[in-house]
């Protein structure tokens, strides 16, 4: 017996197989989509990193900057630490 003794059987299993697929569209690539950029500065702009800095110094804590604008973590310590911002502890 060699390693590929039941490919007919397997190939009437898989033709039985796809006969009871539903059949579906070819997907198709959506012009409308947009490649993301990863780059911060060209994500946000400068206003808004500002304002990340300044909702940090009125107390908000980087958890609930991630959830105000749908950020990282490490992305939220990068912005305070790019602007010079001590951490809390």
């Amino acid at each position: 017996m060699t390693r590929y003794s039941n490919h007919v059987k397997l190939l009437s299993l898989l033709s039985k197989v796809q006969h009871e697929l539903p059949r579906t569209a070819p997907r198709s690539e959506s012009p409308s989509l947009v490649p993301k950029v990863h780059k911060l500065e060209r994500r946000l702009a400068t206003e808004v990193l500002q304002q990340i800095v300044a909702d940090y110094q009125a107390g908000r804590t980087s958890n609930q900057l991630m959830g105000d604008y749908t950020l990282g973590k490490g992305t939220v310590l990068r912005v305070l630490h790019d602007a010079g911002v001590i951490k809390k502890r």
